[in-house]
């Protein structure tokens, strides 16, 4: 394993375009331990194994070496082809030009399986994947490219990763919500990226913007 694990990290970084940096903040380590990993200096245990593999949307198997196949469990799919009883049919919907109603299959790309232990606090029919189209939310764990599922919700808490729709813009918006009494702030997460935050006024902010929903689970996805 160790032969093969540290030059699949290190390939499958590359091709996703993340720094040794940028994939360290995603497991919640530091750069140097991505380095000693690609030198096969030491290795990450089971569970960063299991994340790497879903940040790079490859098979544990491919990641360390037993396979030439990448293909991981979970693929986008077209609706009729679903036909297991532990996955359910989500749809993942545009982020520009949306019709109104947010769920609507004028707005939907694809149709992707979410397993339904992780839906089952939710109904179905709120749920609905968008596609991170910049790295502006990195460091809350959302690169560019992964899948975040939301449920269609407007209330936030402090501190949610938040779907949103400013007013007078058909585009769609991934923030962390922040309410700090007099004021609501819509932060991005990667400081390396000149992206201002948007700061409302409280008692302006419902003629502003409005709050789609709220981010349940990111799930990995690099091409």
């Amino acid at each position: 394993m160790k032969n093969k694990l540290g030059i699949r990290i290190k390939e499958l970084r590359h091709k996703s375009k993340l720094s040794q940096k940028n994939l360290g903040l995603l497991l919640n380590v530091s750069q140097v331990a991505v380095y000693k990993w690609e030198k096969q200096q030491t290795e990450p245990d089971s569970m960063t194994i299991n994340q790497l593999a879903k940040i790079f949307g490859v098979s544990i198997d491919y990641l360390i070496g037993n396979t030439h196949d990448p293909t991981p469990r979970n693929q986008l799919i077209h609706k009729d082809s679903i036909k297991t009883e532990n996955y359910v049919t989500i749809p993942i919907i545009e982020t520009k030009d949306i019709f109104p109603t947010i769920i609507h299959e004028n707005n939907t790309i694809e149709y992707k399986e979410a397993n339904i232990v992780d839906v089952k606090d939710y109904q179905t029919s709120t749920l609905f994947y968008v596609q991170a189209q910049d790295n502006l939310m990195l460091e809350a764990g959302i690169p560019k490219d992964a899948y975040i599922l939301f449920n269609l919700q407007q209330q936030l808490k402090n501190n949610d990763i938040g779907i949103f729709k400013i007013n007078n813009s058909e585009h769609l918006i991934i923030r962390k919500y922040l309410n700090q009494e007099d004021f609501i702030i819509l932060k991005s997460a990667n400081p390396t990226i000149n992206e201002p935050d948007l700061i409302y006024k409280s008692n302006e902010a419902n003629h502003k913007f409005s709050i789609v929903g709220k981010a349940v689970k990111v799930e990995y996805k690099f091409k």
